[in-house]
């Protein structure tokens, strides 16, 4: 693997994907906050400003290590989202991330081409064979966008996250290096 140490700018057509920022609290408290991503995003203690700023603190910390990736992403200098590496395998040369977008952002294909910008700094940059992302199975908007970022389903897992007191199926999605 090629990780560099710390956050690195991805520029895509219309958006910027870059490091946290403490003006950013309230933009994630916004999307915390969110009934839809409280449903579909596991994110649970994360509905006071405190929560959310501790949570964006370690967030920070912790993304700069080195093979730990955390990006805001944002629209017309406007913090609309986030995405990140939440998983890796660097044995397997596999890795997994993450996604979630502003309410008022939806729709627009944003989470999109953020997407598509990590799967190529992850496969051509970083040199990852495999990156996978997950969807819970009623969320069909987030498959949607995995499949606009070129990315194939993989299949089903039952019971695969236990979240607000019940178990959830989860739909995987894969790009492939070679796509």
């Amino acid at each position: 693997m090629n990780h560099i140490v710390g956050n690195i700018d991805i520029k895509t057509e219309r958006l910027l994907l870059r490091q946290l920022k403490e003006s950013d609290l309230e933009g994630f408290f916004k999307i915390f906050s969110d009934p839809t991503v409280v449903k579909n995003y596991i994110c649970e203690g994360l509905q006071s400003k405190e929560s959310v700023k501790v949570f964006l603190h370690k967030t920070y910390e912790y993304s700069k290590e080195n093979s730990c990736y955390f990006w805001v992403i944002e629209f017309n200098s406007k913090m609309i989202g986030f995405i990140n590496l939440c998983d890796h395998v660097e044995t397997f040369s596999r890795c997994e991330v993450g996604f979630c977008i502003n309410e008022d952002y939806r729709g627009k294909g944003y989470a999109s081409e953020a997407l598509s910008g990590v799967l190529n700094f992850l496969t051509n940059i970083v040199g990852y064979n495999k990156v996978s992302a997950a969807h819970f199975k009623d969320n069909t908007a987030s498959g949607n966008v995995m499949k606009k970022a070129n990315m194939t389903y993989e299949g089903e897992r039952k019971s695969e996250v236990f979240y607000q007191g019940k178990f959830i199926d989860c739909e995987y999605y894969y790009y492939l290096k070679d796509n």
